[in-house]
């Protein structure tokens, strides 16, 4: 593959879709798995400051950035699979995967598909569901919070039908950051966004819409940090403790000053934190 006359790294996953991805460093590696509204540039500042220390891969999702865009297989468990693909591929089952958002979706499922894909988890504004108020019980009256709020989800796919690139500006203006972090990162992170079709995300969304992750979490024995923006009204906060009492290694650490992206609200501290636990 090759843009602007460039050839550009990329792996071919099992159903024949090219995956672009970017490897930088040496060392314990840790695989990047970025979010929804996001490309493998999310992880930027993350590489900057460990690959001078650790092994970094970061990649584009199908559908996402200058990855293949097919036109189906837009599902979780696929998703889990391109990334099981990719850290066989590269040799990397000794990785710690570091996820964002929805990627913690991906990650969790990959790790319940293919117990062997990595040696530690760290799962950042994850949620052991997509959307809603989830009862463990199954009546209303003992309805617990986590991932999105049903209000929000709706919104976000009615969005993503009328104004694509406003509901994403609206993401960035009102729920990512816990502080305004500028007009250049805002446009940046607009432009990543709008990478990845509309009709892409709503395949993407419908599949999501039925995850929830509790019967197995139990199963996953990687040891993992659930890592959580106190101010986090996207990926409710609430959620990120289920996650951690629910993962049998698994520990919760709260960030303070941080909203849902927390890698960049504090950014010295998720560094910190992710290079810390890769060399425990």
């Amino acid at each position: 593959m090759t843009i602007r006359g460039e050839l550009m790294p990329t792996l071919t996953v099992s159903d024949g879709t090219p995956i672009y991805y970017e490897d930088f460093g040496e060392g314990s590696p840790i695989v990047f798995v970025h979010g929804g509204a996001a490309t493998h540039a999310l992880w930027d500042h993350q590489v900057y400051e460990l690959a001078d220390r650790f092994r970094t891969v970061t990649y584009d999702h199908r559908g996402f950035g200058v990855s293949e865009k097919p036109r189906k297989g837009y599902t979780t468990d696929q998703l889990a699979d391109d990334l099981y693909d990719l850290v066989n591929t590269l040799g990397l089952h000794d990785a710690t995967l570091v996820s964002h958002g929805f990627g913690g979706h991906v990650v969790l499922r990959a790790a319940q598909r293919h117990p062997d894909i990595a040696s530690k988890l760290i799962l950042s504004a994850a949620a052991p569901w997509f959307s809603g108020n989830v009862s463990s019980e199954a009546t209303s009256d003992d309805a617990t919070l986590g991932g999105f709020s049903e209000d929000f989800a709706a919104n976000l796919s009615t969005g993503i039908g009328t104004n694509y690139a406003g509901t994403n500006w609206d993401l960035f203006e009102n729920w990512l950051f816990h502080r305004d972090p500028g007009i250049g990162t805002k446009v940046a992170s607009l432009f990543m966004a709008q990478s990845c079709p509309s009709y892409v995300m709503k395949q993407l969304i419908r599949d999501l819409s039925n995850v929830d992750h509790r019967g197995y979490l139990d199963r996953i024995t990687q040891p993992t940090l659930v890592l959580h923006g106190i101010h986090d009204r996207k990926n409710r906060y609430e959620g990120a403790k289920i996650l951690a009492d629910l993962l049998p290694q698994a520990e919760l650490i709260t960030f303070q000053e941080s909203s849902h992206a927390l890698f960049f609200d504090e950014l010295d501290l998720f560094n910190r934190t992710v290079a810390e636990f890769v060399q425990r």
